[in-house]
């Protein structure tokens, strides 16, 4: 019963996480990817209205670029980094809990039949004697 409960709420929070990373990751992806085609409409729309501040918008917008994918690329590495460490730790717990239960199976069933016969010779000992 012990284990039934501790795989139980060990998958619950596997899945629980797994998706938490996923809406994570599809959540900034799409927030970036907004902002950046905000900023690049916005800064054309300057641009063909203010020609003679064309190249501060210029540099501007090459300043946002570059920042844009700094960032981007800062948050990729740290997401798939407590991926991956996640994903270490629920595969290492996991089999030490398997071959936890196992042995700890194994031995109980080893008892109990050696209870089981042990029982039943001292039954036909004394039912014979």
């Amino acid at each position: 019963m012990y284990c039934y409960y501790y795989y139980y709420y060990y998958y619950y929070y596997y899945y629980y996480y797994y998706y938490y990373y996923y809406y994570y990751y599809y959540y900034y992806y799409y927030y970036y990817y907004y902002y950046y085609y905000y900023f690049f409409y916005y800064y054309y729309y300057y641009y063909y209205y203010y020609y003679y501040y064309y190249y501060f918008y210029y540099y501007y917008y090459y300043y946002y670029y570059y920042y844009y994918y700094y960032y981007y690329y800062y948050y990729y590495y740290y997401y798939f980094y407590y991926y991956y460490y996640y994903y270490y730790y629920y595969y290492y717990f996991y089999y030490y809990y398997y071959y936890y239960c196992y042995y700890y199976y194994y031995y109980y069933y080893y008892y109990y039949y050696y209870y089981y016969y042990y029982y039943y010779y001292y039954y036909y000992y004394y039912y014979y004697y």
